[in-house]
């Protein structure tokens, strides 16, 4: 069956084959994603799932929590997005057979920046860049060498390392419906298990897809939840109607200005409908 995500990723982008559309850790680059240990999140997930439920996620992101949780739950429905045009063409591209840039050139990757929507610019704006932040710094090529003072020299191959991501992706993304547009859109009720991971309030911005309003999300959680559907929100607080269910301490790769490790504590938010 036709989904009106396919007409909309037709109309944006044709009909992708692997001939015509050629990691961090489990899961492309993405700034704020849930590469790491983030087992102990999904279990809670997978305690509140029952057999039948859709799994419903608006913040797909770089997919490391869609991966995970499709791997966790097996629903038979799942419905998962996310806001950012380019992110989505990306995912719709690797359900289709979109294989990954097999090479990414500092002068590629620079034009990107401002060119059009497409998979390869979200391959090269979050999966080869620094930290996963979009268009953050230029990884390099595969083969490029690192100099690291007092260690061996270490060879990326980032490339190599999305292209295995977008592998493990495609049959995942073949088991649900995926949708481009924003989160309050959705209308969430009984019987779907929903979870969130949405820009953090008082943190880094998503220069891909603007401000995010944190208080008009906490609003639609809860008309979410009062309509039934069993909501999760990963984010460090919450309105205090809502209860932690799980935490985590994160330690950040980047180093504060004093060179003290950054950490922080991720929390799993619910409330019962």
């Amino acid at each position: 069956m036709v989904t009106k995500f396919d007409l909309w990723f037709i109309e944006n982008h044709g009909a992708a084959t692997p001939e015509t559309s050629a990691k961090r850790g489990d899961s492309m680059r993405y700034v704020g994603g849930k590469s790491r240990g983030m087992k102990g999140l999904f279990g809670v997930l997978a305690d509140a799932y029952s057999p039948g439920m859709r799994y419903v996620e608006p913040f797909m992101g770089g997919g490391a929590a869609f991966r995970q949780a499709m791997s966790a739950l097996k629903p038979t429905q799942a419905a998962c997005g996310d806001y950012s045009e380019d992110l989505m063409l990306l995912w719709g591209a690797v359900r289709d057979g979109y294989a990954g840039p097999e090479t990414m050139t500092k002068a590629r990757y620079q034009a990107l920046k401002n060119a059009e929507p497409s998979p390869e610019r979200t391959a090269a704006g979050f999966g080869l860049s620094f930290s996963g932040k979009w268009f953050g710094g230029y990884l390099g090529d595969d083969g490029t060498v690192f100099e690291r003072p007092n260690n061996p020299p270490m060879v990326q191959r980032p490339l190599k390392a999305l292209r295995e991501d977008f592998a493990k992706m495609r049959p995942l993304l073949q088991q649900a419906t995926l949708f481009c547009g924003p989160y309050w859109e959705g209308q969430p009720g009984k019987g779907d298990l929903v979870y969130c991971d949405p820009p953090y309030a008082n943190t880094t911005g998503y220069d891909a897809v603007g401000s995010f309003d944190s208080s008009r999300f906490w609003d639609w959680a809860d008309r979410a939840s009062k309509r039934g559907a069993r909501v999760f929100v990963s984010e460090y607080s919450a309105p205090s109607h809502w209860t932690t269910v799980w935490s985590a301490t994160k330690v950040s790769s980047m180093r504060t200005l004093n060179g003290v490790d950054s950490r922080t504590v991720e929390c799993l938010f619910t409330r019962e409908p």
